[in-house]
């Protein structure tokens, strides 16, 4: 068996070969299929060098929701640009490189993963290659990933098994608003609409949000602690997990909003159930006993622009973002309003929680952090209606 890089005959036991396919519509020199060896460890590791031939930085921005950046000119996925200075090439070698003309940034696959999830590539690389292992679709296990093929947005057409999840019975949502900063209604409301699942999770027990789509899935303990760190493998300790194979940038429950005129947009797992009690709240506040007007729906991260297959579901929708407000949740909130923009929709603003403070004097920096105003809900701001903003 013969090493593509060296030419020499690799007899290490941990040597394997699969076939993978390359993204290379941008690229036509690149063929569809190509073999490559992974090396595995006996404890389950694969290194940073295999992870690349299995996802190349082409599939890595596919992943990352970022696809219409996989190509040699474009406009910077992480900074405004007003003319296409950032790019993908391949080197002699037959590694990545990303590069910026305008800043003089490049980077390969780790730099990549840092910039998207503002991470320092020295002190955080640990994680950054946690992160690049679950989306090369090798996180949990110590055997081979199987053979991946092209898929611009792997979401369109993959659904994950949750069979062992199920909808929650009354005692068990009481028992996670007990523990959690959830409100009861809220969760109700949540596991009717089947996007709120509870089971069991490397021997714990856990809450699961997903929705009818199953393209994505994060679990956390109800208890709140961490999950631990999996040994033989690169997933650190963890306060949420989210299960191999979901796609990052689905955004969560927009199926279920179709019927619904507005939207109402979160940023993370937490703010999504908890939107589902503030939107009751708000309706009590109007005066709405019946069907409310709000639809809840999240990206579980700031790392990730919207998938482009589920813009459509937004199109003549009236939107409002609720980001977390540290700098990069208001960079994502910027990104995503003009997609949905871009994609039809009727209105898109953000809501601003600049200069709203905690009891314990702190900054609240998201729906869940509002729980500790003095209002006691996000919706009973004084101000609410100045802070929705379209600049």
């Amino acid at each position: 068996m013969a090493c593509l890089k060296s030419g020499k005959h690799c007899h290490n036991k941990y040597r394997k070969k699969i076939i993978t396919t390359v993204i290379s519509e941008d690229f036509p020199g690149i063929p569809n299929n190509i073999y490559i060896h992974m090396k595995v460890s006996q404890q389950g590791h694969v290194d940073l060098q295999t992870l690349k031939q299995i996802c190349p930085m082409p599939d890595l921005l596919h992943k990352l929701g970022l696809g219409k950046h996989a190509k040699h000119s474009c406009k910077s996925p992480f900074r405004d640009d007003k003319n296409p200075s950032w790019g993908i090439y391949r080197c002699d070698d037959g590694t990545w490189r990303f590069k910026d003309q305008a800043t003089g940034e490049r980077g390969d696959e780790i730099g990549l993963l840092a910039r998207n999830f503002r991470l320092d590539e020295k002190r955080d690389f640990k994680e950054i290659l946690s992160i690049y292992s679950e989306l090369a679709g090798y996180a949990t296990s110590g055997t081979l990933p199987k053979p991946t093929f092209r898929n611009a947005d792997k979401s369109q057409n993959h659904k994950l098994d949750l069979s062992s999840f199920s909808v929650g019975s009354e005692t068990q949502i009481k028992s996670l608003a007990r523990s959690r900063p959830y409100g009861l209604e809220g969760l109700k409301w949540a596991s009717n609409r089947g996007v709120l699942l509870f089971g069991r999770l490397f021997n714990q027990d856990v809450y699961v949000v997903t929705d009818k789509s199953q393209r994505l899935a994060e679990a956390r303990r109800i208890d709140g602690a961490y999950f631990p760190e999996i040994r033989g493998t690169q997933i650190p300790k963890r306060k949420c997990h989210t299960l191999r194979g979901s796609s990052k940038s689905w955004p969560l429950g927009i199926e279920e909003a179709i019927e619904y005129a507005s939207i109402t947009l979160v940023e993370g797992s937490s703010d999504f159930l908890q939107m589902h009690h503030e939107i009751i709240v708000e309706g009590q506040n109007n005066g709405v006993t019946s069907k409310l007007q709000w639809a809840p729906v999240a990206v579980l991260s700031s790392g990730v622009s919207i998938a482009e297959s589920s813009l459509p579901f937004f199109k003549d929708k009236e939107i409002r973002i609720f980001p977390h407000w540290d700098p990069p949740g208001r960079k994502a909130a910027k990104i995503w309003r003009r997609q949905l923009q871009n994609s039809g929709a009727r209105r898109v603003v953000i809501f601003s929680l600049e200069g709203l403070t905690k009891s314990d004097g702190q900054p609240a920096l998201d729906v869940c952090d509002c729980l500790q105003l003095s209002t006691g809900s996000v919706m009973r701001v004084p101000d609410y209606k100045r802070r929705l903003s379209n600049d």
